[in-house]
């Protein structure tokens, strides 16, 4: 009976410490696969009043309708009073609305703001060498140089193509008293290719708040990160312009960092708990394991009830009779002892 009892302990210790063992080496073996992703990519899809551009490649825009303002303010009237009601405000206008293509050259910083559903601006903040560059339209060509900026009207931005951009871009800004331009909503999203996997598979994605400043940068050398993109009007009636930017490129990172309205500047990069979390691979392991577990616990358990009640159905042994006492040899149990 010890023999057989200490058998069913060994086997059913032995059978717990495998179980721990082969639960051990696959949660290291996959912290291990999901800390080594292969490809990360990253989008952003902003509704915003404000986005600064800088131009990393040259950049074919054409844009309808659009005049070209100065950056000298212009002089009064003749009765000292600012004009008023021009499309430029108190900037002169160099050019009259009309359909422009104008090539953004490399190196070229630009900013675009649209106040509400007023008209949208873009101003030229820098050029390489310091400009100009040529503007050219129908009634000829226009040259922009820093501090230039064109104004579309809000009845033409609706007509827009989608205009591209390849650069960094910053999109949003800071909230302060008194600010116009913000982002007003967006997305992000996070796509990552593991090991041994063909295609990408979204693993972080959220939105941005209101007020929001948003930068994709590389996040191994912590500088802002080239993307692609294009800039496009938003439905009738909404304000803002729609910006669309993406970052993969192979061997960096991309990452987002974000600055809110009442928080410190954070950055967002995707983490191992991530790409589980969203894995259908281990979230069908983790339910296998846990059947299986379930399973083998109810199999020890049947194993431990079926040799407990064998150990107490099992006859005593020569050995145990000849170890009982001379009294327990002599007395024959109550129910063989004669009558009387």
């Amino acid at each position: 009976m010890t023999r057989r009892y200490g058998s069913t302990l060994f086997w059913s210790g032995a059978a717990r410490i495998i179980a721990s063992v082969v639960v051990v080496i696959l949660v290291v073996s996959l912290v291990t696969y999901y800390l080594l992703p292969r490809e990360r990519s990253t989008f952003i899809e902003a509704r915003t009043s404000i986005a600064r551009l800088t131009i990393a490649e040259d950049s074919d825009w054409r844009l309808p309708a659009t005049a070209w303002c100065g950056r000298v303010r212009a002089s009064r009237n003749e009765d000292g009073q600012v004009p008023t009601g021009q499309i430029c405000g108190v900037a002169p206008e160099i050019a009259p609305p009309g359909a422009v293509d104008i090539r953004w050259p490399g190196g070229a910083v630009i900013e675009l703001i649209r106040r509400g559903t007023g008209p949208l601006e873009i101003r030229v903040e820098d050029l390489p060498g310091g400009g100009p560059i040529e503007a050219i339209g129908l009634q000829g060509s226009v040259r922009v140089s820093p501090g230039v900026r064109a104004v579309m009207p809000a009845d033409i931005l609706q007509n827009l193509a989608a205009v591209p951009f390849a650069g960094t871009v910053e999109i949003g800004d800071r909230i302060e008293s008194g600010a116009n331009e913000i982002l007003y909503e967006g997305r992000y999203q996070f796509r990552e290719r593991l090991m041994a996997r063909k295609s990408s598979d979204v693993v972080a994605a959220d939105d941005l708040m209101p007020g929001d400043s948003v930068v994709i940068f590389d996040q191994n050398a912590e500088n802002p990160m080239e993307v692609t993109g294009f800039v496009s009007p938003p439905e009738p009636g909404e304000k803002g312009f729609l910006v669309i930017a993406s970052a993969a490129q192979k061997g960096i990172w991309p990452a987002l960092r974000v600055g809110r309205h009442g928080f410190a500047t954070s950055d967002i990069v995707p983490g191992w708990t991530d790409r589980a979390l969203a894995d259908q691979f281990t979230l069908a392991l983790v339910a296998i394991l846990g059947f299986g577990a379930a399973i083998m616990t109810i199999i020890v358990g049947i194993h431990d009830l079926l040799a407990g009640r064998s150990s107490t159905a099992q006859p005593r042994s020569e050995s145990a009779v000849a170890e009982a006492s001379p009294k327990e040899r002599a007395d024959p149990p109550e129910d063989l002892k004669p009558e009387g």
